[in-house]
């Protein structure tokens, strides 16, 4: 969008800009979203889930020792799965 400041004025290029930098930082915004996945302190487990019940889940099923640590968001939780898992 070309225009020339002088014909719009000064009071309209704020407005102009401000429609702009939304647009733009919308873009931006959208690359820097951060996930909040839940996921096992485990070299060799690269699943990643949405909630801690689909982690539980998935352990159980795939045969998963139950006894590494949660990760939230790559940190330790300091709670391991076998604490979730009712006998």
């Amino acid at each position: 969008m070309c225009f020339n400041y002088r014909e719009w004025g000064f009071i309209r290029t704020p407005f102009l800009f401000y429609i702009w930098f939304l647009s733009s930082s919308k873009l931006y915004l959208g690359k820097l979203k951060h996930k909040c996945m839940y996921s096992l302190k485990c070299s060799y487990y690269q699943k990643e889930f949405k909630t801690l019940n689909e982690l539980v889940s998935d352990v159980i099923k795939s045969g998963m020792d139950p006894n590494y640590e949660i990760t939230f968001n790559g940190k330790g939780i300091k709670e391991e799965v076998i604490n979730y898992i009712s006998f």
